[in-house]
Parts: C-alpha cells; structure tokens; sequence
C-alpha cells in the first residue's frame, strides 16, 4: 500500500535544493497488536528555516527599534542643548544691550533682567526673580501702579508709553517702555518689556 501526501510547495523545493530545508527519509514498522503488518517508508521536509526566518524578523523589528529609539535620544538631546546655546546666545546678546531689558510672569515678577537693569534698577543678580515690576515701573505721576499698570505694560497695542523708573537709590526717572506680552499656549503668561532711559 503506497500512501502519498501533499505535494511540496514550490517554496519548499527552492529551499530544498538549496540545502535550507533538510530532507528527512523514514522507515518505520507498522505493528497491529505484537504482528508487524507492514512498513511505513518515506520522506518528511524539515522546515526549521520558517522558525528561524520568524525568529529573524522578530530580533530585526528589536533591533530596528533599539536603533529608532536611540535615534530619538540622540535627537532630543541635541535639540536640547541647541535650544540652551540659543538660549544662551540670546542671553549675551541681551546683556549688550544699552537698554534695560525685563521679562515678567503673569503675576508681575521678574524673570528675567539684563545687566543694565540690574544695575539702574539695583537688582542684585538672582534675587531680582521674586521682585514685582510694579515696585519698579512706576506711573507717570510717579505713584506704585496697581494691577492696571501691568495690563499696560501686556498690552502691545499701545506702542511706546511713557512711566517712571525706581533707581538703585530710590529715585525715580522717566523712561519710555516698549513692551509685548509673552503668549504660551494661547494665554498671556507675562511680558517682555525694553526700557529707555530719557
């Protein structure tokens, strides 16, 4: 009795003849209780290379993903560290100015000062992060604002406008502020103000 199964594919006799699929010939007895009634003769395809071919894909997809990812460190760290050299580069340039520059929160304090303002207006380094600019701009009569001052000082709208600065020493002196308000996320989250001393 001859028994004949499936033929193999056409893949399979490609990777046959070329030594990828092993061939594996059999010939077993065929037993009906203790009486062999027969043989069983043939030849059965080994087909590791579809596991190792699976396997393949799956360490290249992890290693396609190792290398995406750290492709993405690498550019996040160096978009970082341009944004810091911008950020510095900025910051010189800032403290060249002949102008006193001032940057607030949304409350009013001070974030940020060049030089020259921390020397007119006397703040001293880092500490001028906790002061209100409205203890430093003044109106144009010479009096503490209160919270209006600041909307003016938001609003760009209004151009050039005329104040009174708070010196070192207490005194006051008429300055033209230009300012525009610093928009994050569609909100006004302070305002960026350049002063000059007239």
């Amino acid at each position: 009795l001859k028994l004949d199964g499936p033929p193999p594919s056409r893949l399979d006799r490609i990777l046959a003849g070329l030594g990828l699929i092993s061939v594996q010939r059999f010939d077993v007895p065929v037993f009906f209780e203790t009486n062999q009634i027969g043989r069983l003769s043939g030849e059965r395809y080994l087909r590791y290379v579809y596991q190792l071919f699976y396997l393949f894909l799956v360490v290249l997809f992890f290693a396609l993903l190792a290398v995406f990812i750290s492709y993405l460190i690498f550019h996040r760290r160096l978009l970082a560290q341009e944004v810091a050299e911008r950020t510095q580069r900025y910051h010189e340039l800032v403290h060249l100015l002949p102008e006193m520059v001032l940057e607030t929160d949304a409350a009013g304090f001070i974030t940020f000062a060049n030089v020259n303002a921390q020397q007119r207006l006397g703040l001293d380094g880092q500490h001028h992060l906790r002061h209100d600019c409205r203890d430093y701009i003044r109106l144009a009569n010479g009096t503490r604002g209160d919270d209006s001052i600041f909307l003016q000082l938001q609003d760009s709208g209004n151009g050039q406008r005329e104040f009174r600065a708070r010196n070192a020493d207490g005194g006051l002196f008429p300055v033209i502020v230009r300012s525009a308000p610093i928009i994050r996320d569609q909100q006004v989250a302070g305002a960026r103000m350049v002063i000059v001393d007239i």
